[in-house]
């Protein structure tokens, strides 16, 4: 491997003027040398695009995209095409990165394991002047998919795209899903069977700035919805598929069945309709029910067996009788 293989960090950008210059920034004070970063314009309409175009003019290494609004999603696809670095990681525009050292640790770290498929680092929310550290794990190298799984299972492994560094190998396999909500999740879930060797690490963070306008903090519409109970169906899956540990098969149907009713109670939509039979025919997949449903709740145990025994219209009756007042 080169001794400093190029690093590539790709900021796509969505009207964040107020923010845009110290995510750059963030960047561009990393002490690692050979990074490369990728701004991608996504239809911006204040003034990002010139800010963009400025840091573009003036370092050799930043790359500006101007194209249409597509989401974030293509965004990010479009900087993989043109990026050149060995390794990728991905950074919102309104975000920064929390350590100047960062970039060249995780880099050595590749350099010293060259079969790293990804590195996951620490996050840090900031809301407002208020900042809680939520996830920090003890350096870790994980072998297998058995493995991988177990720990994404857990949430130890996160479904979250931007506090990690993937080997460039890894996109040639897999890209992020376009016109998606929870792309980050199904993007990891999508990435899972082809993950060997990963290293979760607790130097440096990624500063994530939780604001109103955000797309994380916006209301929910009915495609939303039906794109989140999709993305946890799907996580529900990997989990059943990469992991040995019943008790995760279980917790994560639990979840599963939590967001479906949860947002078909709020929409009284048919569009989950379709949903309806695929999660009631994942039960059986589901190991270890009986062993582990001393732990659930007496309300969490009943919903499972009217849906493992009536289907789910029935749970979504007990569920509309009992907990619609929790829902507001």
């Amino acid at each position: 491997m080169e001794k400093n293989p190029k690093i590539s960090i790709i900021i796509p950008v969505y009207n964040t003027e107020q923010y845009l210059r110290a995510a750059v920034e963030s960047v561009i004070n990393q002490t690692y040398e050979n990074k490369e970063i990728v701004l991608v314009d996504d239809g911006s309409t204040d003034s990002s695009p010139k800010i963009c175009d400025e840091y573009g003019s003036q370092y050799s290494y930043i790359k500006v995209i101007h194209q249409d609004n597509a989401g974030l999603s293509a965004a990010r696809n479009a900087g993989i095409t043109i990026s050149k670095g060995e390794y990728i990681a991905f950074l919102d525009s309104d975000d920064e990165y929390g350590n100047k050292d960062m970039i060249a640790h995780y880099a050595h770290i590749f350099i010293n394991n060259p079969t790293l498929d990804l590195i996951q680092f620490p996050t840090m929310w900031y809301w407002n002047d208020n900042k809680k550290h939520i996830l920090g794990n003890v350096q870790d190298s994980l072998t297998d998919n058995i493995n991988i799984g177990q720990n994404y299972s857990s949430g130890r492994l996160t479904g979250t795209a931007c506090d990690k560094i993937y080997n460039r190998q890894l996109f040639n396999l897999t890209h992020f899903s376009e016109g998606r909500y929870f792309e980050d999740v199904w993007f990891i879930t999508d990435i899972i069977p082809n993950l060997h060797h990963i290293y979760i690490d607790d130097f440096g963070f990624y500063k994530y700035k939780i604001r109103g306008g955000s797309i994380t903090q916006s209301k929910y519409s009915a495609l939303k919805s039906k794109h989140k109970i999709e993305t946890s169906l799907k996580s529900v899956r990997t989990i059943i598929c990469y992991c040995k540990d019943s008790y995760y098969h279980v917790n994560g149907f639990i979840q599963l069945q939590d967001c479906f009713l949860r947002y078909n109670l709020e929409h009284n939509s048919k569009s989950f309709e379709d949903l309806q039979k695929q999660i009631v025919e994942i039960l059986p997949s589901i190991k270890g029910l009986a062993k582990n449903i001393r732990y659930i709740s007496f309300n969490k145990t009943l919903q499972i067996l009217l849906t493992k025994a009536f289907g789910i219209k029935m749970s979504i009756r007990l569920y509309n009788l009992k907990n619609s007042n929790t829902l507001k």
